[in-house]
């Protein structure tokens, strides 16, 4: 007998792992995440009406990992470059490790417009990351710029690291070495940060 004693949360977990077993959307659906947490598939529907809105809350639950994991990056770091370099790497390592979370996040189409709570867990995400690097400006060189600058220099600096990224899950990447392609992005995207800063 299917066990009902299920929680949003572990919904929510059962899917991080099936993203990450996968490394892709595709194939992750809601009978799937019942088996893996061992009940109905329709106990999931007490807590998401669609696997589109199951989506939408590991989606919320992959950027707050995100932005954990790069600020226990920064702890280890010794001085302002370093803390550059290991703020693009730790981002560029959580894509390229967790393939399925990064293609949730960047590239798979998701059913409607983003929840309140998703908006806001973006909202977070965003400005933890222009909080960091403020804080990385100030000890390289200050006065740090103003975070507006900050905020429009990340995203085109993000939007490089998508693209590398991107490239190398399909395949079509010049850097095939995980290792050596996450050394290569960090310390890429710490230079165009730089030099794109410099450029105001």
């Amino acid at each position: 007998m299917a066990k009902k004693n299920i929680t949003k949360e572990q919904a929510v977990m059962a899917a991080l792992d099936l993203l990450q077993d996968k490394g892709e959307v595709r194939g992750v659906n809601l009978r799937e995440i019942a088996h893996v947490l061992g009940c109905a598939h329709t106990n999931l529907y007490h807590y998401f009406p669609s696997l589109g809105a199951l989506l939408w809350a590991v989606h919320t639950e992959v950027q707050k990992r995100f932005t954990a994991e790069v600020a226990r990056e920064l702890e280890a770091a010794e001085d302002g470059r370093d803390r550059l370099r290991r703020f693009f790497f730790a981002l560029a390592a959580l894509y390229v490790d967790h393939e399925g979370w990064f293609r949730l996040l960047w590239l798979t189409p998701m059913e409607g417009p983003a929840p309140e709570e998703d908006k806001a867990a973006t909202g977070e995400a965003v400005d933890a990351m222009v909080e960091a690097l403020e804080g990385i400006c100030l000890a390289m060189a200050p006065p740090a710029p103003a975070r507006e600058r900050i905020h429009s220099v990340l995203h085109d600096v993000h939007c490089y690291m998508v693209g590398e990224v991107s490239n190398f899950i399909s395949g079509r990447g010049l850097i095939r070495d995980a290792r050596q392609l996450k050394d290569h992005i960090a310390q890429t995207a710490a230079a165009f940060f730089i030099l794109a800063l410099r450029e105001e």
